[in-house]
């Protein structure tokens, strides 16, 4: 589906390229000169990207207050976390936590859905309107959270916020009271997916992946090529990481105990 383009020179600041996994959790399996390393499922050899590469991205998928009112919170709160987890003043997750990295990953799970399957333009059974809004008017709405109608119709990046921030809140109330371990691996690294699916696990940086109904633990290179393989079978198009030489990935399933 085709998206919507802003007024020249976005004088509204409409984001178009909509990160589904934030810049700054793709940045965290970034190397040195700020680049991670890709692998396309259809593709060959693997290539590096910045993340702030639009592959990362739906192009305006959904609309602006779902990309920024509905969801800097939750964005922000697991940001904050990362950033403690990684430097080791947290080494295991409280109920709070619990929830931040809930609804962080029922947010980067459901930025995918509506990335793959955007929802059509809505019609409405309504009398036409006396005045029309134009393109900059529309946008100065969208722009403080807004929605509006165009005659009788919804823009399908309307009808895609709402059903993406339903489904993401529907998600978190089933995942109220569960509990994420950390999980760390010494040598080998995890990758990322472009989307969770359904597997309840957030691989936060090279060594460390959240995951639910895990304890807190080390977990061996074999053991992280399991968990790797169970995280590529729900890539849609594409995964990354920051070294993928380093990150196994075991073709055939072993048991998590050795």
């Amino acid at each position: 589906m085709k998206h919507e383009q802003p007024l020249k020179g976005n004088p509204n600041q409409i984001t178009v390229n909509q990160h589904v996994l934030p810049r700054s959790a793709i940045a965290r399996f970034a190397k040195g000169a700020g680049l991670v390393e890709v692998q396309r499922l259809a593709g060959s050899a693997p290539f590096k990207l910045k993340p702030d590469d639009e592959l990362f991205c739906a192009r305006r998928a959904w609309d602006q207050g779902s990309e920024t009112f509905r969801t800097h919170e939750t964005e922000q709160a697991y940001a904050g976390l990362a950033d403690k987890i990684v430097a080791g003043h947290v080494n295991g997750l409280s109920p709070a936590m619990d929830e931040i990295v809930s609804a962080f990953y029922s947010l980067w799970r459901h930025r995918q859905a509506a990335r793959l399957q955007p929802i059509s333009d809505a019609r409405l059974n309504l009398e036409e309107a006396e005045r029309t809004l134009d393109k900059h008017a529309e946008e100065v709405i969208e722009s403080k959270g807004g929605l509006f109608i165009r005659g009788d119709t919804v823009p399908s990046r309307f009808m895609t916020g709402l059903t993406m921030m339903r489904a993401i809140d529907w998600h978190v109330s089933t995942l109220r009271g569960s509990h994420w371990g950390i999980v760390r691996s010494e040598y080998a690294h995890f990758l990322v997916p472009d989307g969770p699916g359904e597997i309840c696990a957030v691989p936060l940086c090279p060594t460390i992946c959240l995951c639910k109904d895990m304890p807190d633990v080390i977990v061996t290179a074999p053991q992280v090529g399991e968990m790797n393989r169970q995280l590529l079978e729900r890539s849609a198009s594409y995964y990354f990481g920051d070294e993928l030489d380093r990150c196994p990935i075991l073709r055939r399933t072993i048991p998590w105990e050795e």
